[in-house]
């Protein structure tokens, strides 16, 4: 397994504008990844360099999220699969705010990110090629963690899922996984 540890003494959150909501069709299945790398656009070449462009520590990087107004079941950086599923949240939510109402890279409203560590790890025995990328940091002096979920397709990485274990809070924020928040909610 290989592993690669990145670290910044502080950093800004990105703070993204909540998607907007447009009338979408979400995907009825997820799509093969033969079939999928036909229909994909975009990617990434780097997922580390991503992940530390999102928390502004890697201004260089031309991994970088899409810019808005592109809401997020189109960003070209996500895989098929998580477009489709900010698809439906979009077409569910209509003119409202959606199920996802926190930053994706910081799984909350606001604060102050510090202390982000980033560190890659290879899925073992995958069949093709997936990363697993966690950052760690502090938002406000409590310890949080990301983790990020990459598959390749064709040359090139996309964002499949994120996940968090929580702030371990009993009112704070409990653990979740994007795609599940996406599809089904709290």
């Amino acid at each position: 397994m290989r592993r690669a540890l990145l670290a910044a003494p502080a950093a800004a959150a990105i703070l993204l504008a909540l998607p907007g909501c447009e009338d979408s069709k979400a995907a009825e299945g997820q799509p093969k990844p033969a079939a999928a790398e036909a229909q994909v656009k975009g990617g990434i070449g780097d997922p580390v360099r991503f992940v530390l462009a999102a928390y502004d520590l890697d201004k260089t990087s031309p991994d970088r999220l899409s810019p808005e107004p592109i809401r997020y079941s189109g960003k070209p950086e996500f895989s098929p699969r998580l477009r489709s599923y900010f698809a439906l949240e979009e077409q569910d939510a209509g003119d409202e705010v959606g199920r996802v109402d926190f930053n994706i890279f910081t799984g909350t409203q606001d604060g102050t990110i510090a202390n982000v560590k980033v560190e890659a790890k290879d899925v073992e025995q995958a069949k093709a090629p997936r990363q697993v990328i966690v950052a760690t940091f502090t938002n406000e002096g409590v310890p949080s963690e990301i983790r990020y979920y990459f598959e390749k397709i064709g040359d090139r990485w996309f964002l499949d899922d994120i996940s968090s274990p929580g702030d371990g809070k009993p009112d704070g924020m409990p653990p979740w996984t994007l795609s599940t928040v996406l599809k089904y909610g709290w």
